[in-house]
């Protein structure tokens, strides 16, 4: 088991914390040294008060694991993926703009750490307490865009942005999970939809909200994208 996804309605942000916390001792114990990632989505769910979503890979010889605070390797014959938990900031006080940019910091550490590029990001999560709320004239949703690109200009795209998910929850402050992924023998390549206007191509007056960014920066990803034998799709 690679990661769990928990999904559930806290109260607060109080509540997110404590139970973000206590999620992790609990997976701590259960699991032991074989824990996986976890990640806490402050989101409620349609048939129950709580959800999980497990991200698992079955048993294979060819692939071995290595396993740190934060995040997880695979090695395989001529690759190395890395897959996050849940980051998210120290502190849910600050500003969307600021959580965002502690977040993308840690996630550049990582990145960094294990020798892997910002391009290699090929699957990004990206959850946004009240996305769409504006505060002073600011967008939450557009002040993490403006976030992200300025994280993502560290970057050559010549081969597409990864795909991604963007929605808002209902607390927790901002919270991200990426899959990123090097070698030469994976294919990897962004898939378009010509019946949409590509999200990184939107213009002024699609966009929301001040920005202290000369223009108001567009959100960064692809409609789906395809790694090896498998197409992940944004949304």
């Amino acid at each position: 088991m690679l990661k769990l996804t928990v999904f559930n309605a806290p109260a607060n942000n109080k509540e997110y914390a404590n139970n973000l916390s206590l999620l992790k001792e609990s997976v701590a114990k259960e699991f032991g040294e074989c824990a996986p990632l976890v990640a806490y989505v402050a989101q409620p769910c349609l048939t129950a008060k709580m959800v999980a979503e497990v991200t698992y890979f079955p048993e294979d010889d060819t692939v071995s694991y290595e396993r740190y605070k934060g995040y997880t390797l695979l090695h395989g014959d001529g690759f190395c993926e890395l897959v996050t938990e849940g980051i998210t900031p120290h502190s849910l006080g600050g500003s969307i703009r600021k959580q965002s940019e502690e977040i993308f910091a840690q996630l550049g550490n990582i990145l960094a750490k294990n020798n892997f590029k910002i391009s290699d990001i090929y699957r990004q999560w990206n959850y946004i307490e009240q996305i769409t709320s504006m505060n002073d004239g600011r967008q939450n949703y557009q002040e993490f865009n403006d976030a992200r690109s300025r994280f993502y200009n560290n970057a050559e795209w010549a081969n597409g942005y990864p795909a991604a998910t963007g929605i808002g929850t209902s607390c927790g402050g901002v919270m991200v999970e990426v899959y990123a992924i090097k070698g030469k023998k994976i294919v990897n390549h962004a898939i378009d939809n010509p019946l949409q206007i590509s999200a990184h191509s939107y213009s002024q007056k699609v966009l929301t909200g001040i920005s202290d960014e000369p223009e108001r920066t567009t959100p960064k990803f692809e409609r789906a994208r395809l790694v090896g034998d498998t197409v992940y799709i944004s949304g």
